[in-house]
C-alpha cells in the first residue's frame, strides 16, 4: 500500500469510524500492525517483536482497527447503485466480449484455510483434503468484489450457497434485473439471471468469467492471512472479520491503483454511504 493511500485510509477510519491515537501508540502504528497481520500472515507474537509492544497492546489495537474496517466494509463490498443499467464496472469490454453485453459480473466460490480443533475438522474437510471454509463471491469487471457470503463448511457445494443467497430474505443479494445475468461455472445451474457455460461457447464464456478467478488470485496473493491462518477463534476466521476486511482493502486498492479522474470518481462513489450488499449466513 502506497503512503498516500495509507494516509487516506487511516484518515477515513479516524474521521468517520472513530479510530483514534492513544497515549502509547499513534493511529498510523495501529493500522500498520493490522496490515502486518493481514498482508504478511504474522501472528500476534511476531508483531510484538516487530513493533516492540506487549502482546496485550497488539491484541487490543488490532481489534480496534478490525472493528473500524468492518464498518467500512459495509460501504465498500457492494455494486454501484445502478449496476443493472449497463454502467462500465458492470459491463465487459465490448471489443473483447461482444456476446456478453448484458452481463453484470461473475460469481464463483473459493476455499480459505480454516484452523480448527481436531474434533471439529471433519465437516470442514472437502475436496482439498484439509479443513477449509467455503465462500461465495461476486465481482464486477473492475476486479472489485460486490458481494460475499462466507461461513460455510468446506464440503458444502457452491450451488447450495448461491441458492441460500438468492432465496434467503435475510441476505441482501444484488439480484440481476430481467435480461441481465451473472456468469457462473459448471457447478451452478443454467437459469435466468445466471449463465453457465454450454457447448460451443466454453472458451468465450470462460474468458469473460475469468474475472472472478483473477480477483480471487489477487486477493489471496496480496493478503497472506487467508493462506496462513493462525489459531484465532473460528468466528474471527469467518465472514465477520478477516475475509470482508481483506476484500475491503482489495477493493480500495483496486479503485485507487490508477490516478485518472475516472478512478478517483469510482473511489469517491464507493465511499458514498449507502445500504450494505454484504451478507452473513444465519
Amino acid at each position: 500500500m502506497y503512503p498516500p493511500m495509507l494516509r487516506h485510509f487511516t484518515h477515513l477510519l479516524r474521521d468517520e469510524y472513530g479510530l483514534t491515537s492513544s497515549q502509547q501508540i499513534d493511529i498510523y502504528k495501529k493500522v500498520g500492525m493490522f496490515l502486518c497481520i493481514l498482508a504478511h500472515g504474522k501472528g500476534y507474537r511476531q508483531v510484538t517483536t516487530i513493533f516492540n509492544h506487549s502482546l496485550q497492546t497488539v491484541c487490543q489495537f488490532f481489534k480496534e482497527v478490525l472493528r473500524a474496517v468492518m464498518s467500512l466494509s459495509e460501504r465498500i463490498i457492494r455494486p454501484t447503485h445502478n449496476y443493472n443499467d449497463g454502467v462500465e464496472p458492470h459491463k465487459p469490454d465490448p471489443n473483447k466480449h461482444p456476446l456478453f453485453q448484458d452481463c453484470i459480473g461473475a460469481i464463483d466460490g473459493t476455499h480459505v484455510r480454516a484452523m480448527l480443533p481436531r474434533h471439529e475438522r471433519v465437516n470442514f474437510i472437502g475436496r482439498k483434503g484439509i479443513p477449509t471454509q467455503n465462500l461465495l463471491a461476486a465481482c464486477d469487471f473492475n476486479l472489485c468484489f460486490t458481494f460475499v457470503l462466507v461461513g460455510y463448511t468446506g464440503n458444502m457445494h457452491d450451488a447450495r450457497i448461491l441458492a441460500h443467497a438468492i432465496y434467503s430474505p435475510e441476505i441482501e443479494f444484488p439480484q440481476p434485473a430481467t435480461g441481465k445475468y451473472y456468469l457462473v461455472d459448471f457447478d451452478f445451474a443454467h437459469r435466468p439471471g445466471y449463465m453457465a457455460p454450454y457447448k460451443g461457447s466454453d472458451i468465450l464464456h470462460s474468458s469473460c468469467r475469468n474475472v472472478i478467478e483473477r480477483a480471487f488470485g489477487v486477493l489471496k496473493q496480496r493478503w497472506k492471512i487467508l493462506d496462513r491462518m493462525h489459531s484465532y477463534l473460528f468466528p474471527t476466521q469467518l465472514s465477520d472479520y478477516f475475509l470482508p476486511t481483506s476484500m475491503t482493502f482489495h477493493n480500495l486498492l483496486t479503485l485507487s491503483r490508477g490516478r485518472s479522474r475516472t478512478d478517483r470518481r469510482e473511489l469517491t462513489d464507493a465511499l458514498t454511504p449507502t445500504h450494505s450488499m454484504r451478507a452473513r449466513p444465519e
